[in-house]
């Protein structure tokens, strides 16, 4: 006779599976400090729900289950917005089974999660420091806020944390509230007892009013510790002087910067180049938060947020995420020598897509103004023109003209047979702008505007690729890319979505570049 099935005798990724449908998994970040506090008081109300098929709801929230921990946006200060958890109660009755489910749903729990911890002075780290050893060798993604933290608790627990973290597994998060520089660097001492970290943002803030030195050396101080824990690259100068860095062999410098900001970390796309906005003839960079600069958003640790609010005042800061996408080209790796200055131009004009926003006439200046020894550089060139830009283009106006005379420079400067040029000229904005101002004149910019902007760009005979992308009337397209390309170019098989497979909210998030 057949024994009966049982739990233990299923394969150990099923029982992991079981362990995440059970609800020991959540897209939202668990509070180590008061997961037991909301648990007490919200299990009357989860039941209820889920007795009855109701949906628990708050305001406009989701409803039970749909977390809207992801869709958040941050405020103007350094936090994002306030939200309550409405994800069901963690399992932990799963813990109390027996010893191997209790090792098993640990793994899980503590390293299939996002864990965040809030340090208070009357209870210090203590729910850190009772979790298993288990619980700290799983544990993948963990953020801590400290306000005004006691030097020797702090200390107390980075001896627990090197002993029993596993090596370049922990994404550590670290938000402090300062009131010197000192202190700064007593708390960075701290951290010469962890081991290696999957990486690393620390962010400190402090009373503007009190505190009396520059922000930019806290910066410092967070951005070289963050690297040293994640065994990411030092910064320029502990690597030595300029002058060792312009020794090195051409291969180990181009190695080095392919490490750094130069190449863009806003890659949308599979073809490995990243993507550089230029708004009438200057670098665009967000001024929003990336979301990527810590998983639990406690708060924005990206370098450039200075000042914010917080406890009710107002607070100054700064920080450094290795994980952090917001872009900013270091300039500084431009004046390190002539020889270094040639592949930073390389790596900069070769593996971005520069995507020009505005008027033509600072576009063309922006490409003018670059060194001519990056002109046969460039590798892809997107001109985003909407419906409203495209109705300003009768044949004699300055528009038309600068638009011609940017088309011709690229024509006569640019390496065509490596350059991949798109026009995008799709709506832009919401869709009542659609209807209020592209239906009254679609017929204008299919049949007259549209065709005399592509007819700029006929004289780049040798283009590797050429597409357009219109918000109507897709089969315009192929024409449009036909006048330049040759009567039998197909975009598609040359790497471009179909209209249905494309994002209309954002083209480039969905646009497949392939590069060969």
């Amino acid at each position: 006779m057949a024994k009966p099935a049982s739990f233990m005798g299923l394969p150990l990724n099923v029982r992991v599976k079981i362990y995440k449908l059970a609800g020991l998994t959540r897209r939202c970040p668990i509070d180590l400090g008061t997961e037991r506090l909301r648990k007490r008081i919200n299990a009357g109300t989860y039941a209820h729900a889920y007795a009855y098929g109701h949906p628990y709801t708050y305001g406009q929230a989701s409803a039970l289950g749909n977390c809207t921990f992801e869709t958040r946006s941050m405020s103007p200060s350094c936090n994002f917005e306030t939200f309550t958890c409405y994800c069901p109660i963690l399992p932990s009755q799963l813990l109390q089974v027996s010893r191997q489910v209790h090792s098993e749903a640990t793994q899980v729990l503590y390293g299939q999660n996002m864990l965040r911890y809030s340090y208070t002075t009357l209870c210090g780290f203590s729910d850190l420091q009772n979790l298993s050893e288990d619980a700290w060798s799983s544990m993948t993604s963990l953020s801590i806020k400290m306000q005004h933290v006691k030097i020797h608790d702090w200390h107390y627990l980075c001896t627990h944390m090197s002993k029993r973290i596993s090596p370049s597994q922990l994404m550590l998060n670290l938000v402090y509230h300062i009131d010197s520089l000192y202190t700064a660097e007593i708390i960075g001492e701290s951290f010469r007892q962890l081991s290696s970290l999957r990486g690393c943002s620390i962010r400190f803030n402090t009373d503007p009013e009190a505190f009396e030195d520059p922000l930019e050396a806290l910066g410092l101080i967070a951005k070289n510790w963050a690297l040293k824990l994640s065994d990411r690259l030092p910064s320029l100068g502990e690597t030595g002087s300029p002058d060792m860095l312009n020794a090195l062999p051409v291969e180990l410098k181009r190695m080095t910067l392919m490490n750094t900001d130069l190449i863009s970390n806003q890659q949308p796309d599979q073809s490995g180049l990243g993507a550089i906005f230029v708004r009438n003839g200057k670098f665009q960079f967000s001024r929003t938060c990336c979301k990527t600069c810590i998983d639990s958003l406690m708060e924005c640790n990206c370098p450039f947020r200075k000042t914010g609010w917080s406890y009710g005042g107002r607070i100054a800061g700064t920080g450094y995420s290795t994980s952090c996408t917001c872009d900013r080209i270091p300039l500084a790796l431009f004046s390190i020598g002539r020889n270094f200055n040639g592949v930073a131009n390389d790596l900069l004009y070769s593996f971005n897509r520069f995507i020009f926003y505005g008027n033509p006439t600072s576009n063309w200046t922006f490409l003018r103004s670059r060194p001519a020894s990056t002109f046969r550089q460039f590798r892809a060139i997107d001109f985003v023109i909407d419906a409203k830009a495209a109705l300003s283009f009768p044949n004699r106006s300055t528009r038309g003209h600068d638009w011609a005379g940017c088309i011709g420079f690229i024509g006569k400067s640019l390496e065509l047979s490596q350059l991949w040029l798109s026009l995008d000229m799709r709506v832009d904005g919401d869709p009542e702008s659609y209807y209020n101002v592209v239906a009254k004149t679609k017929n204008t910019l299919i049949r007259e505007k549209y065709p005399r902007i592509v007819e700029a760009c006929t004289e780049l005979r040798g283009l590797k690729r050429f597409h357009i992308f219109l918000s109507f009337e897709h089969g315009q397209e192929a024409v449009l890319e036909q006048m330049v390309m040759g009567p039998t170019y197909n975009s598609e098989m040359d790497g471009k979505l179909k209209p249905a497979d494309r994002d209309p909210k954002n083209p480039h998030k969905t646009r497949r570049l392939l590069m060969r």
